[in-house]
């Protein structure tokens, strides 16, 4: 699975890639959003590269609504992934939109509220999974996007920026392959600041990372030539 995950800023380098690198960046297969990026810019790499959208929200309200004051739910004909659970070939694709709450003027969630999304989430997935089971399907891969973080990895001490506890549960009870993440920001867009716990890959995405997730390794990097791979 190739994708390109964008959070927080955009990035005009991204966009001269679309510009003028559109045959290579064919080779993805998805576009993973994890929050607080404009909807234009949005359906600017939807379109451009022609792959399908997994969006969530960040915190920043003003950027997740329409004219008409409500929450944007459809960008680039894809449908806020918040609580859900969308299944893309062999893989499972789960979101978890928002930030820790911190005044209530933006997108935001107290730690028991997303506790129930998560535990919707995980049902959900089991549900899949049984069903592919059932059925002698291949048992699917899970990628997790959230735009916090989790508690004590890659969250910061301010009420804002710590991370959801509740995200390591989902950790444990389902296993995902990858975690990405934003709302954090990092100095430096070119490095990675990755955490592996327990089977799961977690990334910040801040900016925009290109990630290849192969058989038995994942590969990340602001780079496209990791798409060759």
């Amino acid at each position: 699975m190739k994708i390109l995950a964008v959070s927080d800023v955009s990035s005009q380098s991204l966009e001269n890639y679309v510009a003028h690198s559109s045959k290579k960046l064919k080779k993805l297969d998805i576009i993973v959003s994890c929050g607080d990026l404009d909807k234009q810019y949005l359906e600017y790499l939807a379109d451009g590269i022609g792959r399908d959208l997994f969006f969530i929200h960040g915190n920043h309200v003003q950027r997740a609504k329409e004219e008409d004051g409500k929450i944007l739910r459809y960008i680039a004909g894809s449908e806020d992934l918040h609580g859900r659970a969308q299944v893309y070939n062999d893989y499972i694709i789960v979101g978890f939109g928002g930030s820790k709450w911190y005044g209530g003027k933006g997108y935001e969630y107290k730690e028991k509220e997303m506790v129930k999304v998560v535990k919707k989430v995980i049902r959900k997935v089991k549900w899949i999974r049984f069903k592919d089971k059932i059925i002698r399907r291949k048992k699917k891969e899970i990628i997790a996007i959230s735009h916090a973080p989790m508690y004590k990895i890659h969250d910061q001490p301010d009420v804002c920026h710590t991370g959801f506890k509740c995200f390591h549960d989902f950790v444990k009870a389902v296993s995902p392959v990858l975690w990405l993440h934003g709302h954090v920001h990092i100095p430096d867009t070119h490095k990675n600041q990755v955490t592996v716990l327990h089977n799961t890959t977690i990334l910040n995405v801040f900016g925009y990372k290109f990630v290849n997730v192969g058989r038995d390794s994942i590969d990340i990097s602001y780079k496209n030539d990791i798409l060759d791979s």
